[in-house]
């Protein structure tokens, strides 16, 4: 309980430094809890070795999966967990998870580091890129089916149907799922607002929001400044808040009324987005599956529109194209 003791305190001291200090503290205790880890490896029974082993191979899955997905993937039962935690001298497994939570949240790479990392891999090692991206994909999505994550998916989608406004708000490299969602659930909906901010509005079209109103922001870590600002604006308005975000602590989880927490990991220079686009998708079907049948009248009236309006090519009929060339051969002037 001694070292419980001294992380607690570890705590409190890092919350009043500087963010440098932070993400030093926060490595070190990573660190401690690894150690004491290896040191106790031997002494651990059967089942707690394997819980421990892989508590030391996945931090990021440590931070980011609930504690049951973490030991089936681990095959120990969830118990077995909370036992190693409190073999380790952690209250329960909750602690535990804060510590590797806290150092993912800080060990945020530059991209300009990760550039360099993948042109040095594959000037050494000539690694073809492609298998490890599209299985890091996969494996990030494929992260939504945890049991936590599926609930969370089901009760944002309940949060959807019941708001009066949804707004959909996301910046830089989160603008595009934004509007993606916003897109998509326009087609049967008229109550979603892209909080796109042109010409410098910020926040505006959320003027008159209110606890009858949702919010669904995408935002990763390093988050930018805008998203936080209008998550906050949102929270202290009373809007339901959904978050797509990479940590439960993150400026915009801390805030929300339900978080999807997704996996942005990649062995490019850039954070991967698929998995934001997946939750949006998912979300998107939940509730038109749930809406009934207007959502295939309210979809059809939306494709019938489009085709008036001429938004979609079309090649034209053959025996259009077949008289436009006679015609074109007919007028064409005989050659001198």
């Amino acid at each position: 309980m001694k070292k419980t003791n001294e992380l607690n305190r570890d705590n409190n001291e890092t919350s009043v430094a500087s963010s440098d200090q932070t993400t030093y503290g926060q490595a070190m205790k990573i660190d401690v809890v690894s150690n004491q880890i290896r040191e106790n490896f031997g002494k651990l029974p059967g089942q707690m070795q394997v819980a421990a082993r892989f508590l030391l191979n996945n931090p990021q899955e440590v931070a980011l999966l609930s504690m049951r997905e973490q030991s089936r993937r681990a095959g120990v039962p969830a118990a077995t967990m909370t036992r190693l935690a409190k073999q380790l001298g952690f209250a329960g497994f909750e602690e535990l998870r804060s510590i590797f939570v806290g150092a993912v949240r800080n060990s945020i790479e530059p991209f300009s580091s990760r550039a360099e990392h993948l042109v040095e891999q594959r000037k050494h090692t000539g690694d073809d890129i492609a298998p490890q991206m599209v299985e890091r994909l996969s494996a990030n999505v494929g992260q939504l089916m945890d049991p936590t994550q599926r609930a969370a998916l089901n009760e944002a989608a309940k949060t959807l149907m019941n708001a009066r406004t949804v707004y959909s708000a996301g910046q830089r490299t989160a603008y595009s799922a934004a509007y993606h969602f916003a897109y998509l659930y326009g087609y049967f909906s008229t109550k979603t607002v892209l909080v796109d901010g042109p010409g410098g509005i910020g926040a505006d079209p959320m003027t008159h929001c209110g606890p009858e109103d949702a919010l669904l922001v995408i935002s990763l870590e390093p988050a930018a400044r805008q998203s936080v600002e209008i998550t906050r604006f949102a929270h202290e308005r009373g809007v339901k808040v959904i978050s797509i975000t990479n940590s439960p602590l993150s400026p915009v989880g801390r805030v929300s009324d339900t978080v999807i927490l997704i996996n942005h990991d990649s062995p490019a220079f850039f954070d991967a987005m698929t998995s934001a686009f997946a939750a949006v998708e998912t979300l998107i079907a939940i509730v038109a599956g749930a809406e009934g049948t207007k959502v295939p009248a309210a979809v059809r009236v939306r494709e019938e529109h489009r085709r008036a309006l001429g938004e979609w090519w079309e090649e034209p009929p053959r025996e259009a194209k077949f008289k436009s060339r006679k015609k074109t051969a007919k007028e064409k002037p005989d050659s001198a």
